[in-house]
């Protein structure tokens, strides 16, 4: 009996297929939804030849209903046109892109899409690929319209009643005062404003009773009504009627 076999180094092979895995398994694991293209912008393209985990559930499509398909499935008549005209002409001069836009989901409903897509260059340095980086920003948007609409009713109300008025947004952090209100503090319209700032004008005694009214309101939802004594920024004394309310 013989045997006849021969033996072939595929070291190169076995680490190639490792590294490949690799990437897959860190995609398919990232928070952020990405989607690979050919490199065809005309239509019926480009195509999609992945999708990771994350994208699958930001769209409710699945791997197999994407792959094969154009990313166009995921327009709309509120998929803002002239960023896709921006988008085209990105590309085809191998320049990146970055967007924001409407898409819709596998069930019809409309999400906020911020997105950044590159091209991806052989070793001639034509591109073979797009990659494409996706975030579902659907509540930042709309917590910082309705943000936009809070502040422009704060102006309009302390206008009508020369009343100072402000508001405090614990998830972004974020205060906005109206006008009257620096210039109540003698401040320059639009300054930046932040906690310890606001608290800067108050004296000591004032800061304390100030400070531990706004956590009790922030954390527990009791309102407040002070009046307190403040020094503006030109050293101005004045006596403050200060309220806060939990919305």
């Amino acid at each position: 009996t013989r045997i006849v076999g021969c033996i072939r180094d595929v070291t190169r092979e076995v680490q190639s297929q490792e590294t490949n895995n690799l990437l897959v398994n860190s995609l398919n694991q990232s928070s952020d939804a990405i989607l690979i293209t050919d490199s065809n912008l005309e239509r019926p393209g480009p195509t999609i030849i992945y999708v990771n985990d994350a994208i699958c559930r930001m769209s409710g499509y699945s791997a197999a209903e994407l792959v094969g398909q154009s990313p166009r499935i995921f327009q709309g008549p509120k998929t803002n046109r002239k960023t896709l005209n921006r988008l085209k002409a990105d590309l085809s001069g191998n320049n990146n892109f970055q967007g924001v836009t409407t898409n819709y989901r596998k069930d019809g409903s409309e999400y906020i899409l911020s997105w950044r897509i590159s091209p991806v260059l052989d070793e001639s340095g034509k591109t073979t690929h797009f990659i494409s980086s996706q975030t579902d920003v659907t509540q930042k948007v709309r917590r910082d319209k309705k943000i936009r609409e809070q502040d422009n009713f704060l102006r309009e109300i302390g206008s009508m009643a020369q009343v100072g008025g402000w508001r405090y947004d614990k998830e972004s952090d974020h205060f906005s005062w109206t006008d009257q209100l620096y210039e109540i503090h003698g401040l320059p319209y639009g300054s930046p404003i932040d906690r310890e700032t606001a608290l800067s004008f108050y004296t000591e005694e004032g800061q304390s009773q100030l400070k531990s009214s706004f956590l009790a309101c922030l954390e527990k939802g009791v309102p407040y009504d002070l009046t307190l004594e403040i020094r503006d920024r030109r050293g101005r004394q004045k006596w403050c009627h200060i309220q806060g309310t939990p919305t």
